[in-house]
């Protein structure tokens, strides 16, 4: 019987690194007090429907399953005709983009990867081998958000940096594919100067997030979190009146 691999929590993640770039306030609160755990998030269904999208591409991703599991998947899913519709309408639009890229399954797929130095950890959703080299995909089944291209590129080169530094893999190319907003997606040749400025804005995020400055950054986002109600009143020995 092969040995389940232990998972090691680590400091950092490319989702606590989203957190305290979106409002270190959340951060604070989700990984820095009891607050994270004891406040439970609410139903999402989108969030739970992007889950099964993920699931269905790992899937078709994975050699040894056969392809009739992902009709099996959606089969079993516990939603709506609307809720299947969505997840019918991403997985084919994410075969349309591979077909426009010239790529088939990924030989790295949902793939966790550690960084003991930086104690950062992430999962990859992808890593396709090309005649070109490695691509590094990100898949979104959410919303594109055009002034949101400075965090969408940040975002993919913390995976080019996972990539480089715990797999040996320099990726060609970098991308994000947006499969319920497919002409928003993007792939781009990978930069060693934006590699660079990435790596530095990372660890000047993680010096960050060990501080003791976790000020709310006030946002649209704000009613979507679970800690709204409680924002402005907490106060502990970081956060005071």
């Amino acid at each position: 019987m092969t040995e389940k691999k232990q998972i090691i929590s680590r400091q950092f993640s490319k989702s606590k690194i989203n957190d305290f770039k979106n409002c270190p306030r959340k951060y604070y609160f989700q990984n820095r007090t009891g607050l994270g755990r004891s406040i439970n998030e609410s139903t999402n269904t989108k969030a739970y429907l992007g889950n099964v999208v993920h699931k269905l591409i790992e899937l078709y991703n994975n050699p040894s399953i056969d392809r009739e599991c992902i009709d099996d998947h959606l089969v079993g899913m516990e939603t709506n005709d609307e809720g299947v519709d969505f997840c019918q309408k991403n997985i084919n639009t994410f075969f349309k983009l591979l077909e426009k890229y010239g790529l088939g399954q990924a030989s790295y797929y949902e793939q966790r990867v550690e960084d003991d130095e930086l104690d950062l950890s992430g999962y990859i959703d992808a890593i396709y081998e090309t005649d070109e080299g490695y691509w590094v995909i990100d898949y979104k089944t959410g919303k594109f958000y055009k002034n949101k291209m400075d965090d969408y590129i940040f975002e993919i080169y913390i995976y080019a940096i996972l990539a480089k530094r715990c797999l040996g893999i320099t990726p060609a190319k970098l991308g994000m594919f947006f499969t319920n907003h497919p002409r928003s997606s993007f792939v781009i040749d990978f930069s060693q100067s934006k590699y660079d400025e990435t790596y530095e804005q990372l660890l000047d995020y993680m010096m960050q997030m060990k501080g003791d400055n976790f000020p709310r950054q006030r946002s649209r986002l704000c009613g979507y979190c679970k800690f709204v109600n409680l924002c402005d009143a907490y106060t502990d020995e970081i956060i005071k009146d």
